[in-house]
């Protein structure tokens, strides 16, 4: 979005975020107005949603508003464009954490509040556009997909060594990146880990960072009683550039999936030039292609003979490398914000009024 706002320099931009995430060194037509956050989310939420953020459009006399996920307005006829990078109603394992009765109100949102009053759905999978429109009955026309593409970016030596030194003893790790949470099959993978550790006697170290849910606490628990517990290090909630680093210096990025959650973390590793172990969901396969190592049988077993296998051939980790570097290189004169900023303008004159 601020890629786009550059491109367009006679239009303001409003950005809203919360205070954990303040943007600095903004587009000079570029505002960020900060929204505070309370102890009470979802009374919050009905508040926020149903009056704070209409009356800020209001106010602001907003064009089109642009927002991600489960975000939605009632109440005010500001054209809404939905960027879908998640999908969580789609799938077996959405709203971990809160009680029946708020995954049915979270699933209702999700529904009447951005699908079917979406004047645009923008998606980054082809498979999530498939998805939408199968099970949300949506018009083909009115969800985008839109590939992504990354250039790589790996870290140097020094830096490298310096993440270990600070995070992993000095030792080589796997890391695992996204959402400790159980849409991501934490379990199994300490289980996976140890049988690497039984079969290789390693000192090879496991980090495990990423948003903290309401889940993650089963998840210490669990971690207190496991027998290579020392060799384990969790680092919550980690900063962007913490997160990039964890990853750009990792052996290898293990990712246990349950379900079709956007593989983000996938993408920064293989535009790090670490190779990548992860489930073989449909979304994966779709952007990461065979540039990833798919286990094989998906389960515990299948991961920890993955991971005994990069470790041992040290061709193979190379050869995945580059698999991911080929894979990232057919991208690199695609510009992402270019034709996104072309489809928001194409919104806005469909539905100008």
């Amino acid at each position: 979005m601020l890629e786009i706002a550059r491109q367009q320099p006679a239009d303001a931009f409003v950005i809203l975020t919360n205070e954990t995430l303040a943007l600095t060194n903004l587009p000079v037509n570029v505002t960020n107005r900060l929204i505070k956050t309370g102890l009470f989310k979802w009374v919050e939420d009905k508040w926020w949603y149903n009056l704070g953020l209409p009356q800020l459009l209001k106010r602001q006399k907003a064009d089109l508003f642009v927002t991600i996920d489960n975000t939605h307005i009632k109440g005010y006829k500001t054209p809404c464009c939905h960027f879908i990078v998640n999908l969580p109603a789609a799938g077996p394992g959405f709203a971990n954490g809160y009680t029946r009765k708020w995954k049915r109100i979270y699933h209702n949102n999700q529904v009447a509040g951005i699908l079917q009053t979406a004047v645009a759905i923008i998606t980054f999978s082809g498979y999530h556009k498939r998805m939408l429109v199968e099970k949300f009955k949506l018009p083909p026309e009115k969800c985008n997909h839109l590939r992504l593409c990354y250039h790589n970016t790996p870290l140097k030596w020094p830096e490298k060594e310096s993440i270990k030194t600070r995070y992993s003893g000095g030792l080589e790790y796997f890391v695992f990146a996204g959402d400790i949470d159980q849409r991501h099959l934490l379990v199994e993978l300490l289980k996976a880990y140890a049988e690497f550790k039984r079969w290789q006697k390693s000192n090879m170290q496991l980090i495990v960072t990423g948003s903290v849910t309401a889940w993650t606490q089963q998840f210490l628990t669990k971690l207190a009683y496991f027998k290579y517990r020392n060799d384990v290090h969790v680092i919550p909630d980690p900063t962007d550039d913490i997160l990039k680093a964890l990853i750009g210096s990792a052996y290898a990025l293990l990712y246990p999936a349950l379900n079709d959650h956007f593989p983000e973390t996938v993408l920064l590793a293989m535009r790090a030039d670490v190779p990548v172990i992860a489930s073989p969901v449909p979304v994966i396969k779709e952007l990461a292609n065979c540039a990833v190592i798919y286990p094989e049988p998906d389960n515990a077993s299948g991961f920890a003979k993955s991971m005994q296998d990069i470790y041992k051939n040290e061709r193979l980790r190379e050869d995945v490398i580059l698999s991911a570097r080929n894979h990232m290189e057919q991208g690199k004169k695609y510009n992402l914000a270019t034709v996104c900023r072309n489809l928001l303008w194409q919104t806005l004159d469909k539905n100008s009024y």
